[in-house]
């Protein structure tokens, strides 16, 4: 069995002890809004690091497995 990828959003997440829960609500989001929000979100955080690496790579992805790994 191969190795893994690591994703950094995905180990920041464990490393706080978090778990991204999504339920189906009947509307749907584009791409675009959703990356926005996410950076309006991870704006409002108080660890600076975790902030600024959030941030770059949510502006950084390309599709929706690299925004939510």
């Amino acid at each position: 069995m191969g190795k893994r990828k690591s994703n950094f959003i995905n180990s920041i997440i464990h490393f706080n002890k978090k778990e991204l829960i999504f339920e189906d609500c009947g509307e749907t989001i584009s791409f675009s809004v959703l990356k926005d929000f996410l950076i309006n979100r991870y704006n409002s955080l108080d660890d600076n690091l975790a902030k600024s690496v959030l941030i770059r790579l949510t502006k950084q992805s390309k599709n929706i497995k690299d925004l939510i790994g």
